[in-house]
């Protein structure tokens, strides 16, 4: 049987590249939400999703070389990042912030939901699939 292993930076690809097509696919459901924000737009879905895959591959990275059974706190690393993310999306539901005009709940919590995808994909991804 083939080992399905792959380098730690094929895994962060192929997670980022799933992670966006994934936020790509909600995008078209939950755009009408909120249809001014910028936020719910193609362009920042793709930059972000692909900033957040790279942002795990290197701390995956980090944790490998200083740990040795590095998928368990990778994985709890990873849910931190991932509800203080939300940190930064709380505040939209509390105050009106220009740079992110046409904001509403549902734009908000649809925002939040593609934060759970990346998340969802890319952590699975580089723990299964990483050399």
């Amino acid at each position: 049987m083939k080992d399905k292993s792959l380098a730690l930076w094929q895994s962060a690809f192929i997670g980022g590249a799933l992670a966006i097509c994934a936020n790509l696919v909600f995008l078209q459901f939950v755009k009408p939400l909120a249809p001014d924000f910028m936020s719910l737009s193609t362009v920042p879905v793709i930059f972000w999703t692909a900033i957040a895959s790279i942002g795990a591959g290197v701390v995956f990275a980090i944790i490998r070389k200083y740990t040795q059974n590095p998928n368990p706190l990778f994985v709890r690393v990873s849910v931190g990042a991932l509800v203080l993310s939300f940190g930064m999306d709380i505040p939209l539901f509390l105050f009106d912030i220009p740079f992110f005009a046409g904001a509403t709940t549902g734009g908000i919590l649809a925002l939040m939901a593609m934060h759970v995808i990346v998340a969802g994909i890319i952590v699975p991804t580089l723990v299964k699939f990483t050399l």
